[in-house]
């Protein structure tokens, strides 16, 4: 792992664009046919998948595809669209009228409807891009063959009603997947497990197969949600104030539920940082996430940069996975969603790895979402397990032993809900908060509100940005901090594990410490005890003084004096005691750690 980007190419990514004219097929994918009339074009393949292979501390390529600090950076926005209508010969040739958005008024929901409105499934409209063909011929006409899209304008009407951030949330909609892993004994079962996870944590973030864009977050925008380990449909109930994790990532998660906070580190370049974790089991992930966009023709591929690791604290393992590639096919009908690339799992300690192959629909025939996987050890010269199937339907495995059975069917399986605040009770910056105002008049089809709460968003963050550049401020993120190339959780559960470990620590050595002084105390006020008595105990001496005798003088009848002395007991050794005698103190800090868990 040496931070260089590996890119594989894969025969069924030679997709459609790579032909200058086409033919309809009833196996081809949904694009449409490019007239063998119209002028050559050299259209490139579609963007390779990308494997990323550094980690979390590697240096990401020197040549950027994000514009640079000193330009704009457009989302979905209906009103720039209109701003180069002068190249049109008159307004009757401009694809739609200019919208002033400064005049626009701008619904906003109140705070039960705010909450409401992401509380419904949503988003599995058909969008049909051919009912909005002039707007699309527009956009066509301002970008070229792997043309870098960042600062390309998209309609709004092909908005997702939530940010990028939230969709990240959607990894862990099987907690119970997730939090199991450290519940396995066996290494080899564990990497399983986390394969299992992985292949399990993309059908939740599609909401149906049109594909949308989600809103790019703003820099400094965040996202908080936990996920109750509870079955799916069953009544939440109100945790106990012991049980809630106050040092987390969700301050009012417990310590039994999957706490997860995402945060726009970057803006330029799009970076996207996002912690989850469960406390009891000692399972906790840390993710940076590029998104680089291409256009492609008749499709938009967007590179996912960056990794995941994955942490088991029981076992003191470490996974490091990437991500798949994402494409957005058929652009100028009804446009939708497929994933393609070669992604990564990996353990350094065990040895074990899986791969994941997310392959593409080829030009004829084939199907769509299909995966294969093998899993393996790194002394083994064949995958003791191969998995294949669709990442949003059914796959199975195979074992080396010629087993068969389902290994995971999301047609089945339940999601857990996501469990956000209200919007009327979440800061300014978090995602449903911020964009509230967008998605209510996404939802109410009002597109030219939409626009306008969405570009006053964007204009008061160009506006900060120019701020800061004017003073010489730099962006300081509030829940992640950048090492390298990458960017870390600040704490960690790890790190807030060691620090309990040395509060213990501490306290046991004062405890200690006061224990001695309290027992040499002791001792000392027992000496004293015990002399007092003894001394007070004794009677003065008696001294008999007789007359003179006429015979010759004797000694005086004078009775021995009693010597005086004081029993000073001996000193008594301290005895060191356990602060508990109950808990012995673990022998490694490993094992102070799997104590602290439970």
């Amino acid at each position: 792992m040496n931070g260089v980007i590996a890119s594989e190419n894969y025969e069924e990514d030679n997709y459609a664009e790579k032909n200058t004219a086409r033919s309809k097929s009833s196996g081809a994918a949904s694009d449409p046919i490019i007239s063998s009339s119209s002028p050559q074009l050299h259209i490139s393949p579609p963007v390779s998948p990308t494997r990323v292979t550094h980690h979390l501390s590697a240096q990401v390529p020197a040549l950027s595809y994000s514009s640079s600090d000193d330009e704009d950076f457009y989302d979905a926005d209906e009103y720039l669209l209109y701003e180069e209508s002068s190249q049109w010969d008159s307004a009757r040739d401009s694809p739609v009228p200019e919208i002033d958005t400064q005049n626009i008024e701008v619904k906003s929901p109140d705070a039960v409807t705010a909450t409401k409105m992401y509380d419904e499934d949503e988003d599995d409209e058909e969008l049909d891009c051919g009912k909005h063909g002039s707007v699309i011929t527009h956009l066509l006409s301002q970008v070229r063959i792997g043309m870098d899209l960042t600062k390309v304008v998209l309609p709004t009407f092909i908005l997702e009603r939530r940010s990028l951030l939230e969709m990240f949330a959607d990894f862990f909609a099987h907690p119970d997947i997730f939090s199991s892993i450290p519940d396995l004994e066996d290494p080899k079962d564990r990497i399983v497990q986390v394969t299992k996870w992985f292949l399990s944590a993309f059908h939740a973030g599609k909401k149906g197969s049109v594909a949308k864009k989600p809103y790019n977050p703003i820099i400094g925008e965040t996202f908080q949600c936990f996920y109750d380990m509870t079955e799916p449909g069953t009544e939440y109930k109100e945790p106990k104030p012991e049980d809630i994790v106050t040092d987390g990532p969700v301050p009012w998660a417990t310590k039994n539920q999957v706490g997860f906070l995402a945060e726009q580190v970057s803006h330029h370049p799009p970076i996207s940082a996002f912690y989850a974790e469960n406390y009891n089991k000692g399972v906790s992930v840390n993710a940076y996430i590029w998104t680089k966009s291409k256009f492609l023709g008749l499709s938009i591929g967007v590179e996912m940069i960056g990794q995941a690791v994955l942490s088991d604290l029981k076992h003191d393992e470490e996974y490091l996975l990437t991500f798949p590639n994402g494409y957005g096919r058929s652009i100028l009908t009804v446009p939708w969603f497929e994933m393609g690339g070669k992604c990564s799992i990996s353990c350094a300690k065990t040895g074990f790895a899986s791969t994941v192959v997310f392959h593409t629909k080829p030009f004829y025939g084939g199907s769509r979402h299909r995966i294969t996987s093998e899993v393996s050890h790194v002394s083994d010269r064949k995958p003791f397990l191969t998995i294949t199937g669709e990442w949003n339907g059914v796959m199975t495995s195979k074992w080396a032993n010629g087993n068969s059975e389902t290994f995971i069917d999301t047609l089945t399986i339940k999601t857990h809900k996501k469990r956000v605040k209200p919007v009327d009770q979440q800061d300014e910056f978090e995602s449903r908060r911020l964009w509230k105002d967008v998605t209510y008049n996404l939802k109410m089809k009002n597109m030219d509100s939409a626009t306008a709460a969405k570009h006053k968003l964007e204009e008061r963050q160009r506006s900060e940005r120019k701020e800061r550049e004017a003073t010489g401020t730099k962006w300081i993120t509030n829940n992640f901090y950048e090492e390298g190339d990458s960017f870390i959780y600040k704490r960690p559960l790890q790190k807030r594990l060691e620090e309990k470990l040395e509060q213990i620590q501490r306290d046991r050595e004062l405890q200690l410490q006061q224990q001695q002084q309290e027992e040499t105390q002791a001792a000392t006020t027992a000496a004293a005890t015990t002399q007092q008595p003894q001394i007070r105990s004794q009677t003065p001496p008696q001294v008999q003084i007789l007359p003179p005798q006429i015979h010759p003088p004797t000694q005086p009848n004078v009775p021995s004096q009693p010597t005086i002395a004081a029993e000073i007991p001996q000193s008594v050794p301290a005895t060191v005691t356990a602060v508990d005698t109950t808990t012995p103190i673990p022998d490694s800090a490993q094992d102070q750690i799997n104590d602290l868990l439970g």
